[in-house]
């Protein structure tokens, strides 16, 4: 209990639950009270949250309420694996020569060495520190029709990583 000005500030007990369990439990002088609730500790889903409010004279109030969990969790990349996005071109018709345009997630700093292929054959190296990469394609030297573009990457610190496309190709 303190006072202030003379007056007495009433003392209040705050008891919030989550599903039934006391999370927490804080008496303060005072009309308010907070607390961070980690929701990774519980289970995605409904659940219901209460608050009860007890006063030094033993009277009280009870409110609740229904709340959703839904924590994303998204794994991060495995050490020394490199995310690698092609990003250009993205699909559909091509001809003449494209620039493969590389993006990536994951990588060590430093020169990264790429290798492109058309249908498993190897039409492109090169080394960068560049971000994005881009390799030239000369999409003649391949044969019309689909076609899976791989880029497979090493960075400086030894991981590596690939990724692929289909496309068209119509010379």
């Amino acid at each position: 209990m303190s006072t202030t000005g003379g007056a007495t500030a009433i003392a209040r007990t705050y008891r919030l639950s989550v599903d039934g369990t006391v999370a927490s439990t804080q008496t303060v002088s005072g009309s308010s009270a907070s607390y961070a609730w980690n929701t990774s500790g519980v289970a995605n889903g409904s659940h219901t949250l209460s608050l009860t409010v007890t006063d030094t004279a033993g009277g009280s109030a009870t409110a609740t309420s229904s709340v959703t969990v839904n924590n994303v969790v998204t794994p991060p990349p495995a050490a020394g694996t490199i995310k690698v996005y092609i990003t250009q071109p993205t699909g559909g018709t091509v001809s003449g020569t494209q620039w493969v345009v590389i993006w990536l997630d994951n990588a060590a700093a430093g020169n990264k060495t790429y290798t492109f292929s058309a249908n498993g054959t190897t039409v492109a190296t090169g080394t960068t520190s560049d971000r994005p990469a881009s390799l030239p394609w000369n999409t003649a030297s391949g044969s019309n029709g689909t076609t899976t573009l791989t880029v497979n990457v090493k960075d400086a610190s030894g991981n590596t990583g690939s990724g692929s496309v289909s496309t068209w190709v119509a010379n």
